[in-house]
């Protein structure tokens, strides 16, 4: 590297702008600041570069000090742009897209040149010169080189009109400022159009970055001497653009020639354009559009919303004037005053609010009718809230027919609905269910008001109404009820005052309700109560709490054959008889006390007659708030001929209990002997049968042969009926004998007998198909030896019938039913007619053909005996063709 004077020279203005970007760094947050700084970085960067490149004499070391300057070279242009918009405020580019799309091009520039030995779109031949001693490159460029001369031109004209534009607005100072600026950006460019044009002293060296120098030290000199950072341009403009209140400008013509940027928070995307006619914009306030064509100073209040929000302004109108004073036109000055003017409406709603919950609080105590006092009181409220309605609902201690609760008083914008329109005091308007509901807290409303909005209603919905407030109403501690107001505006927003109104007069409607409805209820329990009184079916008196007698009524002095006034003052003792004085005092007291040890108690009183009167009294204390017994209060009743019917009952069933005992002993004796006689008949008839059917065979067999046909058929039928009553007769025997068994109750798995019972019967029918379903683990606590009895007879019935199954199926188990806990054997047999169910259990009693099925319709019986022994019940279920079913229940004797 041989460094030479050309080098010298741009090493000292890099040095220069170095220093030039440290000043304008210290000089934020000044507007403009970083971006002075990044402009002299560059230019520091691009000298600093082409000094290296002039210092060495190979192609390849010129390349490389080519590549590190470019990046200067190529952002000065963006950074003066940018430098020019921002100070002049003509607009500000912060957006990364903004950015993007003006460094687009020094990036590709960048690139291009890094890149260039392998496309040639940027520099298409590299060669060396030498003047005077200095190696110098010598370019021929391509492409990309002119579309970056005509991207950094256009930076610099757009920057210089920007500048140039805002002299004649600005004071001297600015616009010297402005001037020089200028001057430093035209210096190193005009070199580079003068070398364009032919003007080369030094051959082919670029003198532009030489030109470098002038606008270094002019920026220096611009921020160290001139404040270039501190004192800005056009300073009317930053004021005007950094008052908080919103400044329109319009012309005589009608026409907005200025505004400034708080413009933009008060119109939003109406925001005007300079140029723009002022009735465009101002058309939605005619009231400020008419003060500006008058050019009349005037203060006009308006309210402009602006993405969903309002906000109250008061606008200034002043007539401008030129330098001569003639009028060219007027400024509108917007100040935002919608805190002030809320609060001035905040606080004259809620003195309005106050006064009007003073006169609904007077009218509740005033007027007289109950119902005019809520309803004036709904009214007040209703009208100095602006609400559409305010009502007062009811709460029902049962939901009825999906209705919550119920209006009692309603009172519409021009009109009322309530108790006077609806004499039973029900108006039966559905619930506002789901908000109404929210006002609860575990069965209880909360004890402040709740304001509901349009997110919360469904009643409000249907009845197109916007929101609601309400309160709850509170009666001795409980919840009765409402209070509440709607308005037909969507999402309206209650006001602190008028939920605290609402609140504030929850208690006062309550209670106001609440003592009519008490003091009606007094009237009426008082006329109740005489009714009760002087009913002729039960004797009523009253005695203080030292027993003397305080009122009575006409059926006890008849009861007693006193008059009212012979009674009056008496102390129980004196009609009460001996004998009962000390229990009847006892019985006083325990109900003074609280200690009443029974519903009613008997005494006896002594008639005026002086014949005994048996009663019965039901007698309790009323007490006083804090406790203490104001009177007694008796129910008599005149039990003296209950009493003597009683006695003569006594006697009467004494008597009737010594014939049934003697009557039920001689059925006992009665059917013991029946079933004596029973046993012996059948054992007796049995011997003498055997000995008659002993004789048939001796007679067959010994003279059969010689007996005529008809007599031997004669014979043989004897034989039959003879066998038939034995047969007969030991069935009788066997259902007889289930009476006889004692029982002996033991722990039975009803599985493994029917399992025992069934490879019996298999085994008796080898040849036939069929499958025996038993149910696991049925075990029950019974007598077993009658157990099997059943299950025998169930299981042969079953057997017997499912004899034409080609695969008969039995089935055993448990089940539930309506009787209980019950077992069943169910077969797929021929079934039966449920007409005749209730003949199949008795005895000798068949539906199919015995000489079908054989038997003799005692098996059925003997297992309806069993069960009834062991204390169950059995029936049947079946169907012609489809099989049968017997179940039967066998309660645990424990139970």
């Amino acid at each position: 590297m041989a460094p030479n004077i050309f080098s010298a020279i741009l090493w000292i203005i890099s040095a220069g702008a170095l220093a030039v970007a440290g000043l304008a760094w210290r000089q934020q947050p000044a507007r403009g600041a970083r971006l002075a700084a990044l402009l002299s970085l560059s230019v520091a960067l691009w000298c600093f570069g082409y000094g290296a490149e002039l210092c060495v004499r190979t192609l390849d070391q010129m390349r490389f000090w080519t590549a590190v300057q470019y990046p200067g070279i190529a952002t000065i242009p963006g950074f003066w742009l940018l430098l020019s918009l921002t100070y002049t405020r003509t607009v500000e580019v912060r957006r990364w897209r903004g950015l993007a799309l003006i460094f687009a091009i020094p990036v590709l520039t960048v690139l291009a040149v890094w890149t260039n030995p392998w496309h040639r779109l940027y520099y298409v031949r590299e060669s060396i010169s030498v003047h005077k001693g200095v190696y110098l490159q010598n370019l021929t460029v391509g492409p990309l080189y002119w579309l970056f001369l005509v991207y950094a031109w256009s930076c610099v004209l757009l920057g210089g009109l920007a500048i140039i534009r805002t002299v004649p607005a600005s004071n001297p100072h600015t616009a010297r400022n402005t001037i020089i600026l200028a001057l430093a950006a035209a210096v190193p460019y005009g070199l580079a159009l003068a070398r364009a044009l032919g003007w080369r002293p030094f051959g082919i060296l670029d003198v532009s970055s030489f030109g470098l120098a002038a606008p270094t030290a002019l920026l220096a000199y611009l921020i160290t001497r001139r404040r270039l950072l501190s004192v800005r341009p056009l300073a009317r403009t930053m004021v005007l653009d950094t008052l908080e209140h919103v400044l329109i400008v319009i012309d005589e013509s009608g026409t907005i020639v200025d505004v400034n940027e708080s413009a933009a928070r008060l119109l939003g995307e109406r925001l005007p354009a300079i140029g723009a006619p002022a009735h465009a914009v101002l058309s939605a306030w005619p009231e400020i559009l008419e003060a500006s064509q008058s050019r009349t100073p005037r203060t006009v209040e308006a309210e402009v919303t602006n993405a969903g929000v309002s906000r109250i302004y008061q606008v200034d109108i002043q007539p401008v004037s030129g330098s001569s004073y003639e009028p060219v036109g007027v400024a509108l000055v917007w100040r935002d005053v919608t805190r002030q003017v809320q609060t001035e409406r905040a606080l004259r709603h809620r003195d309005a609010i106050l006064q009007g919950q003073a006169n609904a609080a007077r009218a509740l105590l005033t007027l007289g009718d109950p119902d005019e006092s809520v309803h004036e009181a709904l009214r007040i409220l209703g009208s100095v809230t602006g609400s559409a309605e305010a009502f007062v609902y009811e709460n029902q201690a049962e939901i009825v027919d999906g209705i919550w609760s119920v209006r009692r008083y309603l009172w519409r914008s021009g009109e009322r609905i309530g108790d006077d329109a609806a004499p039973a005091g029900l108006s039966t308007e559905g619930s506002f269910d789901r908000w109404l509901r929210s006002l609860e807290n575990e069965g209880a409303f909360p004890s402040t008001a709740v304001v509901l909005t349009a997110a919360d209603r469904t009643e409000l919905d249907r009845r197109s109404l916007g929101s609601a407030a309400a309160a709850p109403i509170r009666i001795g501690g409980i919840p009765w009820g409402f209070i509440g107001l709607i308005d037909s505006q969507d999402g309206r927003v209650w006001s602190e005052a008028e939920v605290a109104a609402l609140t504030a007069l929850a208690p006062a409607v309550g209670n106001r309700i609440a003592g009519h409805r008490a003091l009606t209820e007094l009237r009426a329990s008082e006329q109740r109560f005489r009714s009760y009184f002087d009913l002729p079916l039960v004797g009523v008196v009253i005695a203080s709490a030292d027993r003397v007698i305080l009122e009575v009524n006409d059926a006890f002095c008849e009861m007693l054959g006193y008059t009212r006034t012979e009674l009056i003052g008496r102390f129980w003792d004196e009609i009460t008889a001996p004998d009962g004085i000390d229990a009847e005092r006892r019985a006083h007291d325990a109900v003074v006390e609280g200690a009443e040890p029974s519903p009613s108690f008997e005494k006896q009183y002594v008639h005026k007659s002086g014949r005994i009167v048996d009663v019965s009294i039901a007698a309790r204390a009323v007490r006083t708030e804090d406790g203490a017994v104001d009177h007694v209060i008796g129910a008599v009743q005149d039990i003296t001929e209950i009493k003597r019917d009683h006695e003569r009952l006594r006697r009467l069933n004494e008597t009737l209990e010594e014939q049934v005992a003697g009557r039920t002993l001689a059925l006992s004796n009665a059917n013991e002997e029946l079933a004596a006689f029973a046993d012996a008949v059948a054992l007796e008839l049995r011997s003498p049968m055997h000995t008659l059917a002993g004789f048939h065979r001796a007679l067959v067999e010994e003279y059969g042969p010689s007996l005529e046909p008809e007599a031997l058929h004669y014979v043989r039928r004897i034989g039959d009926e003879v066998a038939e009553a034995l047969e007969m007769m030991d069935a009788a025997l066997r259902l007889a004998s289930v009476a006889h068994i004692e029982l002996s109750l033991v722990s039975v798995d009803i599985a493994d007998v029917v399992r025992e019972i069934g490879h019996t019967l298999a085994s008796r029918a080898p040849e036939r198909s069929v499958e025996l379903r038993v149910q696991d683990e049925m075990r029950v606590r019974t007598d077993p030896r009658l157990l099997r009895l059943i299950l025998e007879e169930l299981l042969g019935n079953a057997w017997k019938f499912t004899v034409s199954r080609e695969h008969a199926v039995i089935e055993v188990g448990q089940d539930r039913s309506s009787h209980g806990p019950s077992f069943y054997v169910r077969d797929n047999g021929v079934g039966f007619d449920p007409v005749y169910r209730s003949r199949l259990f008795r005895i000798f009693h068949q539906l199919h053909d015995p000489a079908e099925y054989g038997g003799k319709g005692v098996g059925l019986a003997v297992v309806q005996r069993a069960v009834h022994q062991l204390g169950g019940d059995v029936w049947a279920e079946g169907s012609p063709g489809e099989g049968a079913a017997f179940s039967f229940t066998l309660p645990d004797p424990s139970d």
